[in-house]
């Protein structure tokens, strides 16, 4: 026995309508989780690695619109330089150590799923001195208590090359942009 035209239709219809229900079902709830998220995000502290600060651990304290990150840990520094008699690519790796203290504005956008800050801060590398930095901080609600961070940032130290070459760097070499870094970072933030 064969379906009319007509029956076609209608279980097209019903499908497309429990379909239509199904999506709206789902952008209410992703909607709703994006709107408000619940418990404290005063303090909090967790792993981090990162191009610009290394790896270690960052903790942070905020009272929006303003609030302080600090974070610190080992750096591994490479070194791309230029030979001043061959002009030939030399490379060099240091173990160095980077404590960092940045003031952060922000959310841009409070309480929702993801959350915008911007961050100016001083940076001390034991092999490049002291430095300044800039950035944006992109924090990823996951939980009530957990968020993933996301930083992109530029550091400049004005004298990393004279730093460096107390640390031993070869005084026949150029070390190109040594002052100028910049990269991303991760975190993971917990908030007790």
């Amino acid at each position: 026995m064969g379906k009319s035209p007509g029956g076609r239709t209608t279980s097209f219809v019903k499908a497309t309508l429990v379909g239509a229900a199904l999506l709206a079902g789902v952008l209410h709830g992703a909607a709703a989780r994006a709107e408000v998220v619940p418990g404290q995000r005063t303090f909090g502290f967790g792993p981090m690695l990162s191009l610009n600060s290394g790896a270690g651990a960052t903790a942070g304290l905020h009272f929006a619109p303003i609030g302080v990150n600090v974070s610190g840990g080992y750096m591994p520094l490479f070194v791309l330089g230029t030979d001043k008699d061959s002009s030939e690519l030399r490379f060099n790796y240091y173990s160095s150590a980077e404590l960092d203290a940045d003031l952060v504005i922000g959310p841009l956008n409070p309480r929702r799923l993801i959350e915008i800050s911007l961050l100016a801060g001083y940076k001390y590398n034991t092999h490049l001195a002291h430095g300044g930095s800039l950035g944006v901080v992109l924090s990823i609600n996951i939980t009530r208590k957990l968020a993933g961070t996301l930083t992109i940032g530029v550091a400049v130290h004005p004298e990393a090359e004279q730093a460096l070459r107390r640390h031993g760097y070869p005084l026949d070499r150029e070390p190109g942009l040594l002052w100028l870094r910049g990269g991303t970072g991760l975190a993971l933030m917990f908030f007790p």
